[in-house]
């Protein structure tokens, strides 16, 4: 039997009967920032749609990755655009793993005033662990040991990356144990970093620390007991922070909700004790701003 996983279905609700959808289906990230550009995927890479001059181009790349039942969370295309809708960044992948065996390249697909596709790098990571600056100067990754065949001692242990996007120059940031990129400020020069302060199998993400391009990581102050669940910034000085009971969750409990503020105490301010659902945890918890 022909598999058929990676391919997209509509289901009709009144028979049941399916349907395969068109598979020029649009990529994420698929219009460019100033709305003239739309872009669409193509048996042979992109389709690029220019709504001002009403013209199409096909630009030729490879699969973004060349085997669907591999690459379950890195299968599809991802498109970052630069700010000014100059062109886009994308990639392709040859092989699903999260170790320092993955290889992703890197390319840069130039729009105005001609199409040109550029190869930029081949990075040792997946792209899945992507995160681009919001000014698109910087791109962050992480990766981490042959899961396979490094000391177990090793086990989670996790390196962060930055590219810089004009240069093209990799430097090793910070190391730490489940170490996750969190989230970019919205000026682009900081980042949120969450760890855990041991490795193994069953680890506990419970720090937290503010990364900057110009100096090393600032931790800040976690309550005790507590296990960050989630990190949003407000604004360039705002943080919040969603926390969990450390020692395990049980269908209803209380999430603690923290506010730090950047440019005064690295202790948070307790906002509330919140109690969460399990199967529906925080609601609309991103509905949040800065009251002036």
């Amino acid at each position: 039997m022909e598999s058929t996983v990676g391919e997209r279905y509509q289901v009709s609700l009144a028979d049941g009967k399916t349907a395969s959808l068109d598979a020029e289906h649009p990529p994420k990230g698929a219009n460019s920032p100033d709305g003239r550009y739309e872009i669409f995927e193509h048996p042979q890479g992109l389709r690029l749609f220019d709504h001002q001059s009403q013209q199409e181009q096909v630009i030729p790349l490879e699969p973004a990755c060349p085997d669907a039942e591999v690459c379950y969370l890195s299968g599809e295309r991802r498109i970052v655009w630069r700010v000014d809708s100059s062109g886009f960044y994308t990639t392709n992948t040859r092989n699903a793993n999260f170790d320092e065996r993955a290889e992703t390249n890197l390319y840069f697909v130039q729009v105005q005033p001609l199409v040109i596709v550029k190869e930029l790098a081949v990075i040792r990571a997946n792209p899945w662990t992507f995160s681009f600056s919001p000014d698109r100067r910087f791109l962050a990754f992480l990766n981490q040991p042959d899961v396979d065949n490094a000391s177990p001692k090793t086990y989670n242990w996790v390196t962060l990356s930055l590219m810089d996007l004009q240069t093209l120059q990799v430097r090793r940031y910070s190391q730490g144990w489940v170490l996750r990129m969190a989230g970019w400020s919205p000026e682009s020069r900081r980042f949120l970093l969450t760890s855990s302060p041991f490795g193994g199998p069953n680890p506990n993400v419970k720090k937290l620390a503010v990364g900057d391009l110009c100096r090393p990581p600032e931790e800040l102050i976690v309550p005790t007991k507590q296990t960050i669940m989630e990190t949003l910034w407000l604004d360039a000085q705002h943080i919040l922070m969603w926390t969990a009971p450390e020692e395990g969750i049980p269908d209803r409990y209380l999430s603690g909700m923290y506010l730090y503020h950047l440019s005064g105490s690295s202790e948070p301010v307790k906002i509330d004790d919140l109690v969460q659902d399990y199967f529906q945890p925080y609601g609309l918890r991103h509905e949040f701003v800065i009251l002036k």
